[in-house]
């Protein structure tokens, strides 16, 4: 059932409720479950079983802008694929979403994005964006978000600027988290609350929105604070496949990105992330509370760990997902003697950190870790190339787009996907590679890594 709600909330509703009746052509009809948009029953679902371990699903769109449309699907339980058809005057054609509620949701969430950068906007009419301003920006979106969904005290019809400070403060008070008592909002923020419902919208998809205003207000100002939005979203669907997931960890984990997008896809798993940044702890913490994770963040520098173990920190992790700072020279010596890099002299930080991530993975754990090319190609980068071969299996690598870090970074980088060895003589399987050329074709490409099944 729970992969058929998630089914639902892919092709556009934003509230699934079960065994609902709803009024169909002036007939009562009580379906299995039932998929709103707008609080507006769309898609009434009744689901039988055969002895194939399929799960049969008749779908009615009612969308009031839309010619009533008859959906069909099959759910297999045993594979969990999803097939759905359209019948058209007495033809059914494969489909693989239903386009009227999917149209339905861009529209929702491009006005998403206007509210987003109407909210920077005022926040920055005085100063320019940083990351204090995220910081108040992701503060009043979580006080909204909890508001439209009705989780809060206060009152949306008597909205004052002190109640939403109380509201703020009832919200961090439960969360467990370490965070500042004061939320800056002015009259004029206030006035945008009653100008859109976020309760309506998935809060992963809140947040996508939300993480592609940042890159772009932020431009070549960004620094190292932000993973685009494409390879977040990879991440996340090649990570879903895996299992026996309990704890996974970033140890740059900037905005928390990566980390939020695997724990949204494996749910049971504990969640780890460090940061030296005080101020993007913050976000990554507020970017959490307001998907509802509990993910732990901590402050430190993560290279710090091959001499000093933190006791907040399980000693050794299932999964690893990063986007390091790539390029700079370490320049502590005490510290690089910790590593085994052959070549102490020059050590940058992706060489310790692929060393770092390696040693802290579980036997048969992955690491998925963006790298610059040259860790790839390079002469200098051999000694780095067979410590990693050494310690652990090639799975993928896939060449980035070109223009995925613009304007950040024009550096050439790859998703490399790595699985620790399990016995040193383990051997290297086929690796998958792949080259897109931008960010469409790398949705393809993770999708043929998904089903390729040579990964996991």
């Amino acid at each position: 059932m729970d992969k058929i709600r998630n089914k639902l909330q892919e092709i556009g509703c934003d509230e699934i409720k079960k065994k609902t009746t709803i009024e169909v052509e002036g007939k009562e009809i009580t379906y299995d479950l039932v998929g709103l948009i707008n609080k507006q029953p769309v898609v009434g679902i009744d689901i039988t079983e055969d002895n194939n371990d399929t799960k049969q699903i008749g779908i009615l769109s009612m969308l009031s802008q839309s010619e009533q449309i008859n959906y069909y699907g099959s759910f297999n339980t045993t594979t969990e694929e999803f097939n759905w058809y359209q019948l058209t005057e007495g033809n059914i054609s494969q489909i693989e979403k239903v386009p009227v509620l999917q149209k339905e949701q861009e529209l929702n969430l491009e006005e998403v994005k206007k509210w987003y950068q109407e909210i920077f906007r005022l926040f920055t009419a005085n100063s320019s964006l940083g990351h204090d301003t995220i910081i108040e920006v992701l503060k009043v979106i979580l006080v909204k978000v909890e508001l439209d969904n009705g989780r809060l005290n206060a009152l949306e019809e008597n909205l004052t600027l002190e109640n939403i400070k109380s509201a703020y403060q009832e919200i961090i008070a439960t969360s467990g988290y370490n965070l500042t008592q004061e939320v800056s909002v002015t009259d004029k923020v206030l006035a945008e609350f009653a100008t859109i419902n976020l309760a309506k919208f998935r809060r992963e998809d809140l947040l996508a929105v939300f993480n592609q205003v940042v890159f772009d207000a932020l431009g070549s100002k960004q620094g190292p604070i932000l993973t685009p939005q494409p390879l977040v979203k990879a991440l996340g669907e090649i990570f879903s496949q895996q299992e026996g997931v309990e704890t996974i960890f970033d140890g740059s984990a900037k905005m928390g990105q990566l980390l939020t997008a695997c724990k949204s896809k494996q749910p049971q798993a504990k969640v780890w992330g460090m940061n030296r940044d005080l101020t993007l702890t913050e976000i990554a913490k507020l970017r959490s509370l307001i998907l509802e994770q509990d993910n732990q963040f901590l402050e430190g520098s993560s290279l710090e760990l091959e001499r000093e173990k933190i006791d907040q920190l399980p000693t050794e992790f299932d999964l690893i997902v990063s986007n390091p700072e790539f390029s700079k020279p370490i320049k502590d010596k005490e510290l690089i003697k910790e590593y085994q890099i052959t070549d102490k002299s020059r050590a940058k930080a992706e060489e310790l950190y692929i060393n770092l991530y390696l040693d802290l993975l579980t036997a048969g754990g992955y690491l998925a870790i963006i790298l610059p090319d040259g860790v790839l190609t390079n002469n200098r980068a051999q000694n780095i190339r067979e410590f990693i071969l050494d310690k652990s299996v090639l799975k993928a690598v896939i060449s980035l787009p070109e223009t995925i870090f613009r304007p950040a970074t024009s550096v050439r980088t790859s998703l490399v996907i790595l699985k620790k060895k399990e016995t040193l003589a383990q051997e290297q399987p086929e690796v998958f590679m792949a080259t897109p050329e931008d960010n469409q074709a790398l949705e393809e490409v993770v999708a043929d890594l998904v089903e390729w099944g040579g990964l996991f």
